[in-house]
């Protein structure tokens, strides 16, 4: 499993940055080491933001690194960043690009049109090039550092080029620099592709996936966007009100739904629908998800990371890291009346109502393979179907269908085990009782711990607070995507205790942030650990919040999504200006 697949990355340059991509292409790639980085992630970070001002707009990096400091810098400043500063990254070595691809997410750095790049032996002429298409931003003093700590002999020459060149040059084109600055805004946001009104249908059945999408809307109308959301009623997921009609007649920017809400859309408007949409998947894009009605102008984003290769195979079309974030910001008053030791908020579908219509032979062959899932989540569903298909009528059912009925047997198993090693302490067990307690007898801890609905938002913060342990317990389809558990939980100051699942790392530090677990069997130790250290769960619970208000609010998320759709929408403009 690659969370951050190379040719994922590679696809990227091709389609945003064509001529990068031929300047890679065309240079042959050298095969040495990587030389030391010669600054910390945080050095080179922090210097970009000391000179970054009103007098110094371009920063010029001499080299890669192991590109550490381009996550870091996507994550930290490129939202707060001036439309009119820039970063140009000069990389002599093809290799060494390629690598940092391979190795890191930088996809928010290639999209930003902040980042301009001079990579291989011919950088001179990329600087020239972007020099004259206007893409550099100038002021009265420049800033030009290496990143590396020595280089192999073979580099000393063109390093000691570069920096000639840049001594020379620069000042010859601070005139022209000054002369061009009023016009660099429009190669970094794209103003004049605004995206101010925007559509978004919430479908109500779905709460959980409504309760994002109000917290996206929220961030977007944070960025200044005037949002519309419109309720698309149960029962009528293939259509849409008269509401929805009403505001397609105002003729928005945009349209933003979720996989739930799609078909809808499209049912209801087809291609009447002139703006483009963006269809974000804030659910895994799993079992036949390939046959929507994607069309050229449409955007479409991911929150698990996991499945964007195969989705954009998929739907031939690329698909852009999005994830979900915090809703509740405002921290709450804590409830005795809901306090416990440990909280989960959680739903599972009933097993015996799935099982129910199936044939005798095809039930046991559904619940055996949802066991195997249960206890190893990263099993491939739809590859152990096809080795070992259903031996009874199921089989006549395309793989996919076969694979989510297992998965929803797999999860209620794989949620109720980890429940139910939870049952030994102070439990409190949000969610639908029915499906939880099947087969439970009257007096089980199960049964003693179940408390029902949760009515509405501001109860669902005070679980959180009054819990001294939260533990959040994902689908087995989250692969490296987070629940909104991950980031509403902290931000309420609330210890939080998930799954180890790939790539959580680069968003919390585990053990100062939030803690982990590796699998349901180990959860009663881990809760015993922390539940016997006070101090340190105050300590993490209170790092947890700052991390999540300084990273994963729905502001930034929404700042993100402009920037995607901005990009995407400039280069399908230009497309159809080279076209005619």
């Amino acid at each position: 499993m690659n969370d951050n697949p190379f040719s994922q990355r590679m696809a990227i340059v091709k389609e945003g940055l064509p001529s990068l991509w031929n300047a890679i292409k065309e240079q042959a790639l050298n095969s040495h080491d990587d030389a030391a980085v010669s600054l910390e992630a945080e050095e080179i970070v922090q210097k970009i933001e000391q000179y970054w001002t009103e007098e110094c707009h371009l920063a010029i990096a001499k080299g890669i690194g192991d590109g550490a400091w381009l996550e870091l810098f996507s994550k930290r400043l490129l939202a707060q960043a001036n439309n009119s500063q820039g970063l140009m990254i000069i990389e002599p070595n093809s290799y060494r690009f390629l690598r940092t691809l391979e190795r890191r997410e930088i996809d928010a750095a290639l999209a930003s049109g902040f980042v301009l790049w001079c990579v291989g032996q011919d950088w001179e002429r990329q600087w020239n090039d972007l020099n004259a298409e206007r893409r550099l931003a100038g002021g009265s003093n420049l800033i030009a550092f290496p990143v590396y700590r020595h280089l192999p002999p073979e580099e000393l020459g063109v390093y000691a080029r570069i920096d000639d060149f840049l001594h020379e040059t620069v000042p010859l084109h601070q005139k022209r620099f000054q002369s061009i600055y009023a016009n660099a805004q429009k190669y970094y946001q794209h103003p004049h592709l605004p995206i101010r009104r925007i559509w978004m249908p919430i479908y109500e059945q779905d709460h959980a996936t409504a309760f994002v999408m109000n917290g996206l809307a929220d961030g977007l109308r944070s960025c200044g966007a005037q949002v519309k959301t419109c309720r698309i009623p149960v029962g009528q997921y293939r259509g849409a009100s008269a509401e929805a009609w009403s505001f397609l007649g105002s003729q928005p920017d945009a349209a933003i739904t979720t996989n739930r809400t799609f078909r809808s859309l499209y049912g209801a408007f087809g291609e009447g629908l002139a703006a483009p949409t963006v269809l974000w998947f804030t659910d895994a894009p799993v079992f036949g998800s390939g046959d929507q009605a994607i069309s050229s102008r449409d955007i479409v984003c991911c929150f698990d990371p996991y499945y964007i290769p195969d989705l954009s195979a998929r739907l031939g079309v690329p698909v852009e890291p999005l994830l979900t974030a915090a809703n509740l910001l405002e921290p709450a008053m804590a409830d005795p009346a809901l306090a416990c030791g440990v909280s989960v908020i959680a739903s599972v579908l009933s097993i015996e109502k799935t099982l129910a219509p199936l044939a005798q032979e095809d039930r046991r062959y559904v619940r055996e393979t949802a066991e195997a899932k249960a206890d190893n989540r990263f099993l491939d569903l739809e590859r152990m179907i096809a080795e070992t298909p259903p031996p009874g009528p199921l089989q006549k059912n395309a793989i996919s269908e076969v694979a989510f009925l297992v998965y929803k047997v797999a999860n209620a198993l794989y949620r109720r085990k980890a429940a139910g090693k939870l049952t030994s302490f102070d439990l409190g067990l949000w969610g639908s009782s029915g499906p939880w307690l099947e087969g439970e007898r009257d007096n089980s801890p199960l049964r003693r711990a179940c408390r029902g609905f949760i009515r509405d938002y501001r109860q669902l913060a005070a679980v959180y607070r009054s819990s001294r342990i939260h533990v959040s317990i994902h689908s087995l389809n989250a692969i490296s995507g987070l629940n909104m558990h991950v980031w509403n939980a902290p931000v309420q100051e609330t210890f939080l205790l998930t799954e180890a699942l790939p790539g959580i790392k680069d968003l919390f530090r585990i053990g100062e942030e939030i803690a982990c677990f590796e699998t349901a069997d180990d959860l009663p130790n881990v809760v015993e650990r922390w539940l016997g250290d006070e101090a340190g769960r105050r300590e993490v619970a209170k790092a947890g919040r700052e991390r999540v208000l300084r990273e994963h609010t729905f502001a930034l998320r929404a700042k993100q999504l402009l920037r995607i759709m901005e990009s995407r929408l400039s280069l399908m403009e230009h497309s159809k200006e080279s076209a005619s």
